[in-house]
């Protein structure tokens, strides 16, 4: 599941500079834009709050207005919202900003995963974090199980309008998601299943959801209740590829305690600017909303949840 790594789209100033510029544009849309003295006024306007980015108006069937001129229409935005989420998240975390995902190994042997909101724990990066423990000579190869820690986020993350979707792009939120919360499948007409990825083992639950589906290729978002168990399968399939065995295969979820070691921190390899670059590319709905969750966490602490990554948000837009 491979992410183009962009470099980063910088919006300069706030909100309300693109406001202005919307409202200037449509005070004259009603006059031709062909050698218009609004136009000018307006291109003079934007280049003294504009040097890297671009500001674009458009109905729903025409561009009205785009600036520069000859800007690059696939660095447009689809969404304003995105642009203000994107400068909150810059704003509150940091254009270096790295998420990390915290390994720890408690007292019974079991292997313990903390995590914080990570929007891009994909199939590679799960491949090479199972490769980085399995070098570890404290970590016993037969483990008695797998925990994960979600205490930094709600458990009661719901984002309306997207409760029975099944969209890739309306995939769930959370502290510890894997491959965007999604699944990526082959079902030929005999009813024979496997992952369209390479990369990407086939777990039960994933084989469970493909019978549902008609022959072709598809990419479905996992299930509310489900994610937590396609993590647990996942992982502990890229853990058995690099020597790992379990006692049992069964996911616990609790909180890192005193008594657990913490024996690896993995640093995603991408700043938030450079994650914030394919946000905006992509219009990706699940990666606005994981950072506007990270927003609310670092604003106003555990746990994460919407209303206060609104709150942050707007507290941003209005200073």
């Amino acid at each position: 599941m491979l992410h183009p790594n962009e470099k980063p789209l910088l919006v300069q100033g706030k909100i309300h500079y693109l406001a202005f510029a919307v409202g200037f544009l449509f005070s004259f849309s009603s006059v031709s834009w062909a050698a218009n003295p609004a136009q000018t006024q307006l291109d003079l306007k934007l280049k003294s709050l504009v040097s890297r980015g671009g500001v674009l108006v458009a109905n729903d069937q025409h561009v009205l207005y785009r600036y520069p001129p000859k800007s690059n229409p696939l660095l447009v935005p689809a969404s304003v919202l995105k642009l203000a989420t994107a400068l909150a998240a810059l704003h509150y975390l940091g254009p270096e900003f790295r998420y990390r995902t915290e390994f720890y190994l408690a007292e019974n042997r079991s292997l313990g995963i903390k995590g914080r909101g990570d929007p891009f724990l994909v199939s590679e990066v799960w491949q090479r974090i199972a490769q980085k423990l399995s070098r570890f000579p404290e970590v016993p190869k037969q483990l008695s199980g797998v925990f994960f820690d979600t205490s930094l986020f709600s458990t009661e993350i719901n984002i309306p309008g997207i409760e029975f979707s099944r969209n890739p792009y309306d995939a769930r939120n959370g502290a510890l998601v894997v491959n965007f919360n999604t699944v990526f499948l082959k079902k030929d007409e005999t009813g024979n299943i496997t992952s369209a990825e390479e990369q990407t083992p086939l777990t039960p639950l994933a084989h469970r959801l493909g019978k549902k589906l008609s022959p072709g290729i598809h990419r479905i978002s996992i299930p509310h209740k489900s994610g937590i168990s396609y993590a647990g399968e996942l992982v502990q399939a890229f853990l058995a590829h690099s020597g790992f065995s379990f006692d049992s295969g069964k996911v616990t979820i609790r909180p890192v305690i005193s008594g657990d070691h913490l024996i690896y921190s993995h640093r995603n390899s991408s700043t938030l600017a450079e994650l914030i670059a394919g946000m905006l590319r992509y219009s990706n709905n699940f990666t606005a909303n994981q950072l506007l969750l990270s927003v609310g966490l670092k604003r106003y602490g555990a746990p994460a949840t919407l209303e206060k990554g609104t709150h942050a948000l707007e507290e941003y837009l209005h200073n």
